[in-house]
């Protein structure tokens, strides 16, 4: 690995760095394979299991949905987590950043305040208060969002000086390695066109121009699926829809003793555990895995479970269990029930590996078909779908 990203992938702080990310975009084909069959990228698989396993520890009662996180951002596709008000859609996501490091420090609004004012008195003002880098985006959505909360406002000086119309994408979605967008079929019209391309093609129009974005997943969250017939194509951008359940009965002291912990931390800086508290200054600051361990996972997953030909000889193997065979069997069963979309399938078979990989399996087994339950049109869809395909998973 050194040769070809000329970084340990062990030093955390090093691996994490944007000269990691732009190499491991440049990997071709021969150095993914190096790294795949050397297993270079195990430090990398190491931090996201642990990572696993702290927000296991962290929040109670949502290990399969934990899993299909990191799955789905080794994966790189899009999820949308679907439940009533309270029931951690949120929590697990911010969690989910924390711990990558991604979230800001809040600001004092009172400061911002004085700043702005002493900015709008100047008669020389230089100083700019837009946001500047940040890897993550999140965003409260409400039918009163506009493009330049999410995307970026317009350039006035471009647009007066230039006839260019460009928005500044710098601290907003389109610049963001991983995006968070709560509540958001309650999006209008005016950001629709925008995301879909954003979210599902990875590119971004601006100035008359086509940018590549730097997003390795985006997430949303919702109380229920849209109702709205303008809003199918997004939902159809999030193929994976897990439903976040209250915690079960027998669960519950579990669930308040947790969250009390967690509030603890919170509030004094302490550990999960109990232990004393951190200065003010290191609070905050415990990161588990970056963005660039997924990055480089979501390159050996193409590689690491037959590749492109996984589904090209499929019709060949019929004495034994075959993932290709049985996943095409299972799509043509459920895709006209449930809705399930042509574009989908590729992201199941991408999300399948990343959980295989995750669990440290050399090959594709018939659980991991079980990607298919995460596909419903609607929560009360939901179970019909996940029995449909635990049987046919048992009939195997």
């Amino acid at each position: 690995m050194s040769e070809i990203l000329s970084v340990d992938p062990a030093d955390l702080e090093a691996f994490s760095s944007p000269q990691v990310a732009e190499a491991i975009k440049s990997l071709g084909e021969k150095e993914v394979f190096e790294i795949d069959r050397a297993e270079k990228f195990w430090p990398c698989l190491e931090r996201i299991r642990r990572l696993e396993e702290h927000l296991n520890r962290m929040i109670e009662g949502k290990e399969e949905i934990i899993h299909l996180i990191l799955a789905c951002t080794i994966a790189q596709v899009p999820m949308i987590l679907l439940g009533p008000p309270g029931t951690a859609k949120s929590l697990l996501i911010r969690q989910f950043c924390t711990l990558l490091g991604l979230r800001p420090h809040h600001e004092s609004i009172h400061e911002f305040d004085r700043q702005l004012r002493e900015l709008l008195q100047s008669e020389n003002a230089t100083m700019s208060l837009r946001p500047g880098s940040r890897p993550l985006f999140e965003y409260l959505v409400t039918r009163f969002t506009t493009p330049e909360e999410i995307i970026g406002p317009v350039n006035i000086n471009a647009l007066l000086r230039l006839s260019l119309f460009y928005r500044e994408p710098e601290g907003m979605l389109p610049a963001a390695e991983i995006a968070f967008l709560d509540e958001i079929f309650k999006a209008n019209s005016a950001i629709l066109n925008s995301l879909l391309a954003i979210i599902n093609e990875r590119i971004y129009y601006n100035g008359g121009r086509v940018f590549d974005v730097n997003l390795v997943n985006v997430f949303g969250a919702s109380n229920e699926p849209p109702d709205a017939e303008e809003l199918a194509a997004l939902y159809d951008r999030f193929p994976i829809r897990a439903v976040s359940r209250p915690v079960p009965d027998n669960r519950v002291d579990s669930l308040i003793d947790r969250a009390l912990r967690l509030g603890y931390q919170q509030a004094l800086g302490a550990s999960q555990d109990g232990q004393p508290a951190e200065p003010a200054e290191d609070r905050g600051k415990k990161v588990i895995a970056c963005v660039n361990d997924f990055r480089l996972l979501a390159k050996v997953i193409w590689v690491r479970f037959e590749g492109a030909d996984q589904f090209r000889a499929m019709r060949l193997r019929s004495s034994s269990f075959s993932f290709s065979r049985e996943f095409v069997n299972l799509f043509r069963q459920l895709r006209y029930e449930f809705n399930i979309s042509d574009r989908t399938p590729e992201r199941l078979v991408r999300v399948a590996r990343s959980m295989a990989l995750l669990e440290q399996k050399t090959n594709l087994g018939p659980e991991h078909l079980r990607v298919f339950k995460y596909c419903t049109p609607d929560m009360d869809s939901a179970d019909a779908l996940a029995d449909v395909v635990e049987e046919y998973i048992a009939a195997l």
